[in-house]
């Protein structure tokens, strides 16, 4: 759901599970948990929903940092009309950044001609 907030972008809550994921305009998305549906409710209707979630939320709940896997992991496996085209592929990029060390070895042998 969006919210109007120059702080927040967008809220997902499950209330089965009690997760809240909040994405930041400017700091990514952080998950929430053990949240309780009045705190969502309260954010949603709240006049300022920035400063609601950083008194009520931010720092009150356990929490980590959401990092989509697109995003940073194994780039060069991205389709080939992703936004993100500019990225190196596996079609452009030289051996040593896909048939190298570093790589686990069924990675390595899945990149393999």
């Amino acid at each position: 759901m969006e919210i109007s907030s120059r702080l927040i972008k967008e809220i997902i809550y499950n209330p089965r599970t009690r997760i809240l994921d909040v994405e930041l305009r400017l700091k990514g998305r952080r998950r929430y948990f053990n949240v309780p549906p009045g705190i969502v409710k309260n954010l949603v209707t709240a006049p300022s929903p920035g400063w609601y979630y950083t008194q009520h939320i931010h720092s009150v709940f356990p929490r980590t940092d959401v990092v989509p896997r697109s995003r940073f992991a194994f780039p060069w496996l991205r389709p080939r009309g992703d936004l993100e085209a500019q990225q190196p592929s596996l079609h452009h990029a030289p051996p040593h950044q896909h048939h190298g060390a570093g790589l686990p070895a069924w990675l390595q042998k899945w990149l393999s001609p």
